[in-house]
C-alpha cells in the first residue's frame, strides 16, 4: 500500500478548518438578529466607559471627591430624592477635607467645585472670573432682577 506523506496528510486537515473558518466570519452569513445584539453589547460598553470616565474627572486631577458618590445621580442622590437640604448636602462635602483649598463633587454627570479656601476664590472671582462664569446656574431678570442682576448667577 502506498503511503501518505505528512505534508498532504496536513493538506488534508487544513482544507476543511479553512472553509469553516471562512463560513463563521464572512459577515454575510450572520442574522439580523447578531447585528442587533451586537449593536446593544458596544452601546453598553459605551455607556460604561462614559460613566467610569466622568466619575474619575476629580480623581484624575489630584482634587480630593466627596464621598457619598452615586453611579447615576452622583452627590445630588439625597437631594433629588429628598433625603436631605442642599445646605446640608454642601457643609458635609465642606467639612469632609478640611485642609483641602476646594473639594469635587458630581452634579448627576458634571464635575462640580466647591472651593474652601479664601485665596483661591478670590483668584476664581476676580482673575479667573470668564473660565468660571457659566456655573449651572440662572436666574431671569425679568423674574427677578436683584437675582437675576448678581454675576454668580448669569450666563
Amino acid at each position: 500500500m502506498g503511503s501518505i506523506s505528512a505534508g498532504a496528510a496536513r493538506d488534508a486537515l487544513l482544507v476543511p478548518i479553512k472553509k469553516h473558518f471562512i463560513y463563521i466570519f464572512n459577515t454575510s452569513y450572520l442574522p439580523a438578529e447578531m447585528w442587533i445584539l451586537l449593536a446593544c453589547i458596544g452601546i453598553i460598553l459605551l455607556l460604561c466607559k462614559f460613566i467610569v470616565s466622568s466619575l474619575n474627572y476629580w480623581k484624575i486631577r489630584g482634587v480630593p471627591t466627596a464621598s457619598g458618590r452615586h453611579w447615576l445621580y452622583g452627590h445630588y442622590k439625597p437631594i433629588l430624592f429628598q433625603e436631605k437640604h442642599v445646605k446640608t448636602v454642601a457643609n458635609e462635602m465642606y467639612n469632609e477635607f478640611p485642609g483641602a483649598p476646594a473639594v469635587g463633587y458630581f452634579k448627576l454627570h458634571t464635575p462640580g467645585l466647591l472651593v474652601r479656601d479664601s485665596e483661591l476664590a478670590k483668584t476664581i472671582l476676580i482673575t479667573e472670573f470668564s473660565n468660571f462664569a457659566t456655573n449651572g446656574f440662572f436666574i431671569d431678570r425679568k423674574y427677578d432682577f436683584l437675582a437675576g442682576s448678581n454675576p454668580f448667577f448669569v450666563r
